[in-house]
């Protein structure tokens, strides 16, 4: 990494950009983390990095933090609110900071998306030019839709950007590929079909850490996408039974083909708004009540007058 950067990561109190923030600043280099909210940025305040608020949908704000910033690494995404809103907010503001480093003249723009960006799950290898498979997922759809534009800024207007595609992503702090499935190891069962030999493409977060660096030094990589996973896959089986090991507790139930459509269907209406709705309002009969009595509620008495009250 060049000494005279002056490097912006947004996201750089989360999971991937953590890492990174830990990486480089522990090569001396001089950083900018940008977050929206300091209460999660105890991590990175350990080291000698400058903090400053910018909110995906402040572009003004995006703007100050990526001046005089020769690199950019942008981890971060924002949740919530509709599909729609979720899609506008996460492009344009990547959007913003492309046209930052566009005015600034900075050298790299390195987005990390993710290999959800190709959509529904398929047989057979994945690959960079593999077309993406529609899927209703508002996370998968957002990221092709930033990957789009930002290959489009490149082609248009000379952007020097590079996409980094992750697969599934382990390591410390890890929230859902480590922590979550430690939780559920521990505290439940996890249900696997086909014995747990389907394939499962997972990567160490120090090795995505060292992609990420790769794309920032090679001009090779200018307007390129990447995939970036392990060597080789393993199975799932072998995934759950490592955090199996570290618990000592055996969580695994191997279902056969029947079986595990019938699980995928009750995690599918468990998983639901309404589904959650239901149960909640089953065992608070005070505020079903009350819920039911307000007149833009009244869609829920139908599906709610069936339940069973518990205490």
């Amino acid at each position: 990494m060049d000494h005279n950067d002056k490097i912006l990561i947004t996201g750089g109190s989360g999971f991937l950009g953590g890492r990174l923030v830990e990486t480089l600043a522990r090569r001396g280099a001089r950083i900018r983390v940008a977050t929206s909210d300091f209460r999660h940025c105890a991590r990175a305040a350990r080291f000698p990095v400058e903090l400053v608020k910018a909110d995906l949908l402040d572009h003004e704000a995006l703007a100050r933090a990526a001046a005089d910033c020769t690199l950019i690494f942008h981890f971060a995404y924002r949740f919530g609110g509709s599909p729609t809103e979720q899609q506008r907010a996460n492009v344009e503001g990547t959007r913003a900071l492309a046209e930052a480093l566009l005015r600034n003249g900075g050298r790299r723009l390195i987005h990390i998306s993710s290999m959800s960006a190709y959509g529904a799950p398929r047989d057979g290898d994945l690959v960079e030019t593999s077309l993406p498979k529609p899927i209703n997922d508002a996370y998968s759809n957002t990221k092709l839709a930033i990957d789009r534009m930002l290959l489009e800024l490149h082609r248009t207007r000379g952007l020097p950007v590079t996409i980094l595609q992750p697969a599934v992503v382990y390591g410390p702090y890890a929230p859902t590929w480590t922590i979550r499935l430690l939780e559920q190891v521990s505290t439940g069962r996890v249900a696997l079909p086909a014995q747990g030999s389907g394939l499962c493409n997972a990567v160490y977060v120090d090795d995505v850490i060292a992609a990420t660096l790769l794309a920032a030094e090679h001009k090779a990589a200018v307007g390129e996408a990447f995939l970036i996973s392990a060597a080789a896959p393993t199975t799932w089986g072998e995934f759950f039974g490592a955090y199996e090991a570290m618990v000592d507790k055996r969580a695994i139930v191997h279902l056969d083909d029947e079986q595990a459509r019938i699980e995928g269907r009750k995690q599918q209406q468990g998983s639901s708004l309404l589904g959650k709705v239901r149960r909640e309002l089953a065992r608070r009969p005070a505020v079903r009540d009350y819920m039911l009595g307000r007149p833009p509620l009244k869609w829920l008495e139908a599906g709610v007058q069936q339940l069973p009250v518990s205490a």
